[in-house]
């Protein structure tokens, strides 16, 4: 059984040989040659100290106004460290094409080893990274249910760490797409998980099919807000 381990929160943060020290940041991108690229970024050494402040080492870590990507690096290199199975998830508005350019490049360096200097970042981890670009859909708009529906594929992915890629995982929306899958299941070798609308009417033999099979029901509360506000639901 898991014990509910407090643990005091951290107060302040010890410079201990400087290692604190946003100094040390500018070395930390310059390793990817991204040194000029970004004047504030925080010291990975910094961010790992305060995750490791929070005892469980699969916390999923939001940093919502992500520069340089000092947080995913830290993630990676905690999890390297203790074996952990931390995620994170970085937004950041894309002023000055960071995203693309500093964020993306540093985090795809750290997973590939290969970085756009051309030379190899030797501490190569593994993991997966996707990232997304908002979209703007308009509350007034008549296909509002419509258009937010073509934004499911990206919060399933976002929730379950994922790829929808009709192949090992699969998206059903409504009923004629569940009789395709049934007509067609036998070529789906390596399927692993099925996610589920809610307006889908299993038949029998489907059901069938599905119950050696991961199955997943869409949640409505990836757009219950907008669409309550919009005043599609009650």
């Amino acid at each position: 059984m898991e014990h509910n381990k407090r643990v005091k929160a951290t107060s302040s943060i010890e410079y201990i040989d400087n290692k604190y020290s946003n100094d040390n940041a500018k070395k930390d991108l310059s390793i990817f040659g991204l040194g000029d690229k970004f004047d504030y970024s925080k010291p990975v050494e910094l961010i790992k100290k305060l995750i490791k402040a929070y005892y469980k080492n699969n916390a999923l870590v939001l940093d919502f106004f992500a520069g340089s990507g000092t947080t995913a690096q830290a993630v990676l290199e905690l999890n390297k460290e203790d074996s952990g199975s931390r995620r994170f998830i970085l937004c950041t508005n894309n002023e000055n094409n960071i995203c693309r350019e500093v964020t993306y490049q540093r985090i795809k360096s750290i997973l590939t080893g290969t970085m756009i200097s051309e030379g190899e970042y030797s501490k190569k981890i593994k993991g997966n990274l996707k990232y997304y670009v908002t979209d703007f859909v308009d509350k007034e708009s008549d296909e509002l249910t419509n258009e937010l529906l073509e934004h499911i594929v990206e919060m399933i992915q976002l929730e379950y760490g994922v790829s929808i890629n009709n192949s090992q995982y699969i998206m059903v929306i409504d009923d004629d797409e569940m009789d395709e899958l049934e007509e067609n299941f036998n070529y789906y070798k390596d399927l692993k998980a099925v996610f589920l609308s809610q307006d889908v009417l299993l038949s029998t033999s489907q059901e069938r099919i599905l119950q050696n099979v991961n199955t997943f029901i869409i949640p409505d509360y990836y757009f219950d807000t907008e669409l309550r506000e919009a005043g599609e639901l009650w």
